[in-house]
């Protein structure tokens, strides 16, 4: 991980984390008042901590719901995914190579709940809103890509309110 990590008292996001570069690699409003954040490794599964002195809890925020260890928006092997947009707004086209026939491509939000499993030809839009006026809510959601062989690759989006 070689994102710089800050607690913030931005009520929409108030973990944050930039890439060397300034850019926004991860937000999350699971935990509000955040005022410390630590990690640890287990098992394939980097965890955020967070402290929030109002209510007196320290939480746990898996950051790789799947189990996929290494890092967010690389491909494992020859498979990759990338984003057509990152942070994305509406609609986001994933496009991928190196998967089989039978590759799925799934969604995941901050908590690791799956949001959406698909079959995965090598290029899925995903549009956040279903048409019936149900948005999927802002925030970062972790997009992998797997094949019935055990490979798989993955990346984190944010997706900003409309």
């Amino acid at each position: 991980m070689n994102d710089i990590w800050v607690a913030t008292d931005q009520s929409d996001s108030p973990i944050r984390a930039y890439n060397p570069t300034g850019t926004l690699t991860y937000a999350c409003d699971a935990v509000e008042n955040v005022r410390g954040l630590a990690f640890s490794f287990n098992e394939g599964h980097r965890y955020l901590w967070a402290s929030n002195p109002v209510d007196g809890m320290i939480h746990q925020i898996d950051l790789d719901p799947t189990g996929i260890g290494g890092g967010v928006g690389g491909g494992i092997g020859s498979h990759e995914i990338e984003a057509s947009s990152n942070p994305v707004t509406g609609a986001v086209t994933f496009t991928g190579s190196g998967f089989g026939g039978d590759a799925v491509i799934e969604v995941y939000n901050v908590a690791g709940n799956l949001v959406l499993s698909e079959s995965f030809d090598g290029s899925f839009t995903w549009h956040r809103s279903d048409g019936h006026g149900s948005t999927v809510p802002a925030g970062v959601y972790l997009i992998v890509a797997r094949d019935g062989s055990g490979c798989s690759a993955s990346l984190a989006v944010t997706c900003l309110r409309d």
